[in-house]
């Protein structure tokens, strides 16, 4: 099994150079939300209660998204365990993991909740193009829906380190949209997986 950590800002790059443009830049607001909680602040209540209310809005705003039942999570989390060890990676606080599942044969985005010392959970996904079926797109490049970009936008799923950024820099404030609603469970890191290698 193929697998890889690729960090964020490649993910925002590659989706822009597969679109062909630029995304708008919304107006910057005055200050930037903190984007995540340090490890010592979650209770087991408040991560209940933020993955609830992202699977809700996941629902919500990406009506073509995935919902991945107890049978298929291991599918999901046993690779990306896999790719973050792999990769060196430390899971430190509970974090959301963008895994994108390269298989010419169903491609699929599914954001996954990793903890260091609890059981990982899926919150739910949406079917990606990684390229035509037998062929890569360009290296890295994950075609996604633009409920979905949205979605990942508006949540701050992969904005981790642009939130925190954003608090002393306007220009990256920038780039965020003003009306999002960013998860304390954000992460930088997109995770990829080719369950076709498996063996």
């Amino acid at each position: 099994m193929r697998l890889g950590v690729t960090p964020a800002l490649c993910l925002l790059m590659l989706i822009v150079a597969c679109s062909g443009h630029a995304p708008e830049l919304p107006t910057p607001r005055a200050e930037a939300p903190l984007a995540t909680i340090p490890a010592d602040q979650w209770t087991e209540a408040r991560i209940a209660i933020e993955v609830e209310r992202l699977r809700a809005a996941l629902a919500e705003e990406v009506p073509q998204h995935t919902r991945c039942g107890a049978a298929s999570d291991l599918a999901w989390i046993a690779p990306a365990q896999a790719a973050i060890a792999g990769a060196a990676m430390t899971i430190d606080r509970p974090q959301l993991l963008v895994v994108v599942n390269r298989n010419p044969m169903g491609q699929q985005l599914c954001i996954v909740l990793a903890r260091r010392n609890a059981r990982w959970q899926v919150i739910g996904g949406s079917k990606v193009s990684t390229g035509q079926a037998g062929r890569p797109a360009s290296q890295g490049c994950v075609r996604i829906s633009a409920t979905m970009s949205r979605f990942l936008d508006r949540h701050g799923v992969l904005d981790a380190s642009y939130e925190r950024a954003a608090r002393a820099d306007d220009r990256i404030l920038a780039v965020l949209l003003p009306d999002r609603q960013p998860t304390p469970l954000a992460c930088d890191a997109l995770v990829n997986i080719d369950s076709s290698e498996q063996g």
